[in-house]
């Protein structure tokens, strides 16, 4: 007998209270689908088909969810869509206060078997509160709000100094050689160690830097996330992160994530709430060193470059370049310094959005020029980012010579961003086909490309 499936109701309402068309849902959810760097080709048959009680796949409910609250400017659940998860779905880990979401997060991003019910997790618009933790249930108590209960352990300097060489030993390597390279070991870490260790007494001085450790840890795993286009999985990496560094009250810390927040935003296009992300960094960094208020100010002026606000632009850019000139950086590192080369490089893209383009390459350029050898993706993405600037401008054979640069380097990367400029490059000079530099550059190209 053929199986009579129900008509999903709630999606149906809440279609129709969207005022899209079936495809206009259908289009929506592969938008939200590639910010993640998922590819899918719905279309209003896909939906009509939900609509009439087909499930789709747990992944895409979270997108259909995602896709549905920005729309109606309110949460919408894969329960209000009809469509409840699991128990154990990412979702329900992120509501969760911050250090039972990091505990079971990492646990499972440990793991490369269960990793991918992770990777697909949406990018949410609605913003963090640095208050509060974003995923919790405001009727519940969170971690900032009542002491968790913890075993009968103490922890010391020992693991504040285990969290400090973590620290250092992991803030490099993604500029060096991508996120693809350790991000099972620190999600592994977190996952077996650290978790356990803010769990334990302590004093409050070896709480706070277990606070501070945990949170920066967080930061750099959201950080090989990014870079993997896993980035609903960073996010919600970031938002413990912001909590855990609330609760410890340590505002260089926030401003820095507040920060990454807003450069994830902006990366995948949503300008605004990138601007009002950093306008949040921008809140909180009152007393903090100058190299974070440069850090902040250089993704400031970023934003409302972005933003058509060129004065705004122009004030905060002098702001970050005053004050990374006076940073006191007593040693190098995302948590400690500003690096010249990385405010360059945020200077591009400031002058580029304000139709600068020539003080952009010459920002970039000077960015390239300063970088460690070591630095390896840097150099590749900074490489591509002038290539795509020079043939934005009608410069081939500069364009051609910056990609080479990128291609010397490419092999040696683990980096969905990589692949990324890869394919623009590729798609970029498709137009010069009848050039001889530009065709063989992307012959070169083309036998380079992963598969799929």
């Amino acid at each position: 007998m053929k199986e009579t499936r129900a008509t999903n109701h709630a999606l149906r309402a809440l279609l129709d209270e969207s005022g899209w068309t079936q495809e206009a849902l259908a289009r929506a959810v592969n938008a939200a689908a590639a910010e993640i760097g998922l590819r899918l080709r719905y279309d209003r048959t896909s939906v009509a088909h939900w609509l009439t009680g087909a499930r789709p796949r747990a992944d895409v409910v979270r997108l259909l969810a995602e896709v549905l609250s920005r729309r109606l400017g309110r949460p919408v659940s894969a329960a209000t869509l009809g469509l409840d998860p699991a128990p154990t779905s990412p979702s329900t880990l992120l509501r969760r206060p911050a250090r039972e979401a990091l505990a079971d997060l990492a646990g499972i991003d440990a793991d490369p078997h269960r990793r991918h019910h992770l990777v697909h997790l949406p990018y949410r618009l609605d913003l963090p509160d640095s208050d509060t933790d974003p995923d919790t249930d405001p009727d519940e108590p969170t971690a900032l709000s009542r002491e968790p209960a913890r075993p009968f352990r103490r922890v010391g300097a020992a693991e504040v100094r285990a969290l400090q060489l973590a620290v250092d030993a992991f803030a490099p390597l993604t500029d060096s050689l991508g996120g693809g390279h350790g991000r099972t070991a620190l999600a592994a870490f977190l996952a077996d160690d650290v978790t356990g260790w803010l769990q334990a007494h302590a004093d409050d001085r070896t709480r706070h830097d277990l606070l501070t450790g945990a949170a920066r840890l967080a930061l750099l795993l959201a950080r090989t996330h990014i870079d993997q286009y896993a980035h609903g999985l960073a996010q919600g990496y970031l938002r413990i992160a912001l909590s855990l560094a609330t609760e410890a009250d340590d505002p260089s810390t926030t401003v820095i994530i507040l920060r990454t927040l807003s450069t994830q935003a902006h990366g995948i296009g949503h300008l605004r709430t990138a601007l009002r992300l950093a306008e949040a960094a921008e809140n909180a960094a009152r007393g903090t060193p100058s190299s974070v208020r440069s850090f902040l100010h250089a993704q400031l002026a970023v934003c409302r470059a972005a933003d058509g606000d060129r004065r705004a632009a122009v004030v905060s850019l002098s702001c970050a370049e005053r004050l990374g000139g006076r940073a006191d950086e007593p040693s190098p590192g995302l948590f400690t310094s500003y690096a010249s080369t990385a405010l360059q490089y945020q200077r591009a893209q400031a002058l580029s959005a304000l139709h600068d383009h020539a003080g952009a390459v010459g920002a970039l350029k000077t960015s390239l020029r300063n970088r460690s050898p070591a630095d390896i993706r840097a150099r590749a993405l900074v490489s591509a980012g002038l290539a795509r600037l020079h043939l934005r401008i009608g410069h081939l054979e500069e364009a051609c010579a910056a990609w080479e640069s990128f291609l010397d380097l490419y092999p040696r990367l683990n980096s969905v961003r990589a692949d990324h400029e890869l394919a623009q490059l590729l798609q970029g000079l498709r137009p010069y086909h009848r050039q001889p530099a530009a065709e063989r550059l992307r012959a070169r190209a083309r036998m380079m490309q992963r598969p799929d």
